[in-house]
């Protein structure tokens, strides 16, 4: 999938479309470069890296495999001294802050992927009312 020289939206909308997560990075408004190489064997649901140009800002890394966070590495320059295997739970420099690629950053990673969406769900159900509390109630308004 080649869409180096097109434009960002464009772009993030092919990728999309394709089931690829594209990771934005600079501020430009044409894809320069992409890792993924162009044409390459890239699996569903993989990320891929656009560097637009510009200034860069950090991304959250947060659940991010150590194979994506080498691929973070080598489409922005930035040195990762990795902490512990699995999924990333914790980074050094902030999501949303600027960096140029010449930053050695330390990411840590563990073996549980931490998910925002499990921790919703549990939430969820910890609120959830009995429901034959609720029918019990709606027979008792009806007599």
């Amino acid at each position: 999938m080649n869409v180096s020289g097109e434009r960002r939206s464009d772009a993030v909308d092919v990728l999309q479309q394709e089931n690829f997560e594209p990771v934005i990075l600079g501020q430009g408004n044409r894809v320069e470069a992409q890792l993924p190489a162009p044409h390459a064997k890239v699996l569903a649901g993989e990320k891929v890296f656009l560097y637009l140009g510009g200034e860069m800002a950090m991304p959250d890394l947060s659940g991010w495999s150590v194979r994506d966070v080498m691929k973070f590495s080598q489409a922005s320059g930035v040195t990762v001294e990795q902490s512990g295997n699995g999924y990333v739970t914790n980074q050094e420099i902030a999501p949303g802050e600027p960096i140029s690629g010449n930053e050695t950053i330390e990411v840590n990673f563990d073996s549980e992927r931490i998910s925002d969406e499990v921790d919703e769900d549990s939430e969820e159900g910890t609120e959830e009312e009995n429901p034959e509390t609720n029918d019990e109630e709606v027979e008792n308004e009806d007599e």
